[in-house]
């Protein structure tokens, strides 16, 4: 839906989408992590069934399905994850940063639309740079060069250069 809005030019509603968005990716990370550590239990299974089924009413399964089946997946009998279910977890938890890095850049765009560039950019930051796609990295050079600092724009275009050299 903010989506929507943005290609609408109604921009700063789309922050407010995007920042309930992200607000509700966090939540259902935070569920699915306590649902783990709490064992098998009746309210750790429902929690993390409506966990998923709020990360399909976001479009997560847009972004990869491993986010549902991470948090779908249950402990073993033991009450404890077995190693494939382990890296199910870390997989889905690497997802929902990979999502919640999207909407952070999409947010970002959206405040530099609204010609906040110093949040922009502020925004864009504070995604980890592992978690950083050469067309965020480029995007924040782009925002440094407007800004006028020109030692940070040469090293995040070198950053998105070597992440996708044909960009």
């Amino acid at each position: 839906f903010a989506d929507i809005l943005r290609a609408k030019g109604e921009t700063r509603r789309a922050v407010t989408y995007y920042k309930k968005a992200v607000s509700e990716q966090r939540s259902i990370a935070t569920s699915g992590r306590s649902a783990v550590k709490g064992g098998a239990s009746k309210g750790s299974s429902s929690s993390s069934g409506s966990a998923s089924s709020a990360a399909g009413r976001n479009g997560a399964r847009r972004f990869g399905s491993p986010v549902a089946a991470a948090q779908s997946s249950e402990p073993g009998r033991d009450g404890h994850a077995s190693i494939g279910e382990a890296k199910d977890q870390d997989t889905g938890s690497r997802a929902l940063s990979n999502l919640e890095a999207e909407l952070t850049f999409r947010i970002a765009r959206c405040y530099a639309k609204l010609k906040d560039k110093q949040q922009a950019l502020k925004l864009l930051e504070s995604i980890e740079p592992d978690l950083r796609r050469p067309t965020m990295s480029l995007y924040i050079a782009q925002l440094y060069s407007e800004l006028g600092m020109d030692r940070p724009t040469v090293s995040a275009l070198r950053i998105g250069i070597q992440g996708s050299p044909y960009a």
